[in-house]
């Protein structure tokens, strides 16, 4: 093959390898951000306050056995001091105990009078009025937080609603990467049937480096003790480059000077994979901003959606490759006439 076909060829080889790699990124990194939409939020749900009683038996138990008892213990010592009969009327303490045992009983029956009928309801007159307040600032603020919470779940319905929709955008769009990526694999399959390139090269490292020793003057065939092959398995050996494609991703920088062409493909790669990942970030910068007012325009969504899409740089990516892998198999069907004799050997109108 003549120098300025070989070129030519390696050159559309090694865009469609590097179409293919972009297109195995940018499917990743849209699947990943589908995967975080049309979650709920795990929204905490307040619980209802308990109502509070008051406890009326506190003061009256207290109150009463205080009196109670107080009152029981002069009249059993009267009691007693009443039993002591003659002996202790001639001391003059019978009188006493009958006065004790009367004033027993009084104490007692006032104890008991006083602490559940007076004292006992007015305490828990005041605990009631405390406690009730107390019930009411607390349904107060579960009602508030109650509402706060039913909100947050109304809106993250329609967030989960709309990112819904969002997720169908992205499927589309996967699917058609997907289907893109399938038609240029059978291009990429048809120009390699050439039998131009040795199987074991037919990669996106190796057919870039390789790509670069021709296209730089290194070298001015494929074979020979001079060719590429060889320049590549001798560097290969010396350790001068790298073809390993996730080594080559964590060591850009550091393979800028010996493989160039790997390094500016890959960052084209990079430029070519923001812009289009631009649509997606603008179809959820839209999601993100909307509130409940448009819980009822589906079809308003779907609208901004479609005309986010047909601006963007994805739609524009997917227009430029259509056209680019035309013109590339326009001229894989003049270089296979010229080499194989097929066809009518007339060189495509944009390469005349």
């Amino acid at each position: 093959m003549e120098l300025n076909d070989l070129k030519e060829y390696l050159k559309m080889i090694v865009d469609m390898e590097r179409n293919i790699l972009l297109i195995d990124n940018t499917v990743a990194s849209i699947e990943e951000e589908s995967s975080k939409l049309g979650i709920y939020n795990n929204i905490a749900e307040p619980e209802e306050p308990e109502e509070k009683v008051s406890d009326t038996g506190i003061g009256e138990v207290f109150l009463n056995t205080v009196g109670g008892v107080f009152g029981i213990a002069i009249l059993v010592f009267g009691i007693i001091m009443f039993a002591g009969g003659v002996d202790s009327c001639k001391k003059g303490l019978g009188g006493v105990g009958f006065i004790m045992i009367v004033a027993g009983l009084i104490i007692s029956w006032g104890g008991l009078c006083l602490g559940g009928l007076v004292i006992t309801p007015l305490l828990v007159s005041i605990d009631s009025r405390k406690i009730r307040k107390e019930n009411e600032k607390n349904q107060s603020v579960y009602r508030e937080e109650r509402g706060v919470f039913e909100e947050y779940c109304k809106l993250d319905a329609i967030r989960v609603k709309n990112e819904e929709i969002v997720k169908e955008n992205f499927s589309l769009k996967i699917e058609s990467l997907r289907k893109q990526r399938a038609d240029c694999k059978e291009k990429l399959d048809e120009m390699y049937s050439l039998d131009i390139v040795y199987p074991k090269y037919r990669n996106f490292t190796m057919m870039s480096t390789i790509y670069e020793y021709i296209s730089s003057g290194r070298c001015y065939s494929l074979e020979g003790p001079d060719g590429a092959y060889n320049i590549l398995e001798m560097e290969i050996r010396m350790d001068r480059i790298i073809v390993q494609l996730d080594l080559i991703l964590s060591n850009l920088e550091q393979i800028k000077a010996n493989q160039y062409m790997i390094y500016g493909a890959i960052q084209e790669n990079n430029r070519q994979q923001r812009l289009i990942l631009e649509s997606t970030n603008q179809i959820l910068s839209c999601v993100h901003s909307m509130n409940s007012s448009f819980q009822d325009s589906i079809e308003n969504l779907k609208s901004s959606l479609k005309n986010i899409d047909k601006n963007s740089a994805f739609s524009a990516y997917q227009q430029e490759r259509a056209r680019k892998e035309l013109e590339y198999m326009n001229t894989m069907n003049y270089l296979e006439s010229k080499y194989r004799g097929t066809g009518f050997n007339q060189p495509p109108s944009w390469r005349s």
